[in-house]
């Protein structure tokens, strides 16, 4: 019988015989399998923000990051989840993730993804969260989180440390 190109899944031919429950049965331990290995996703790194990092100037500026090793074949998911606050109401504020070959990561690194925010109200913390599946090249990869003032005066500051907890997480989705 032949096969799926993308999963492999058997499915029957216009010559096949008639017998529907074994095309079906076919079809299920094939599905089995597969989502066997999907099920498999593991967590490969993640760092907690220490610390409470400001910005006073549009200029892009790291908050956390974290290394791990690509294997070039599988799906990663990289998360960051944290909070951000502005001293003036009325800030926009872009945040993105960006990654790179290596132990570094600048703002010269890949964009991975970014999204604009604004804070209505002076000194009250917003959630932010950025997320993105992707399939690094093999080898040491590092991604990063990053902020800049877009728009507005005053100081912007990404939470981390005791008061917020700011993480940026990287899974393997599959093989």
């Amino acid at each position: 019988m032949p096969t799926t190109a993308a999963w492999g899944l058997t499915y029957p031919a216009a010559t096949g015989h008639t017998r529907i429950w074994e095309h079906i049965q076919t079809l299920a331990t094939d599905v089995d399998a597969d989502l066997t290995t999907l099920g498999a996703a593991t967590w490969v790194n993640e760092t907690v923000a220490g610390a409470v990092v400001s910005g006073v100037a549009a200029v892009e500026t790291i908050f956390i990051s974290t290394t791990f090793t690509a294997d070039g074949v599988s799906r990663y998911r990289s998360v960051f989840s944290g909070q951000w606050q502005a001293t003036v109401a009325d800030v926009f504020a872009l945040f993105r993730l960006r990654a790179a070959v290596g132990a570094t990561v600048t703002t010269a690194g890949t964009l991975l993804r970014t999204q604009g925010f604004g804070v209505p109200i002076a000194s009250k913390s917003t959630p932010v969260y950025l997320s993105k599946s992707w399939i690094p090249a093999a080898g040491q990869t590092t991604v990063g989180f990053f902020f800049v003032r877009s728009a507005g005066s005053g100081t912007i500051q990404v939470d981390g440390g005791a008061n917020a907890d700011s993480t940026l997480e990287v899974m393997r989705l599959r093989a």
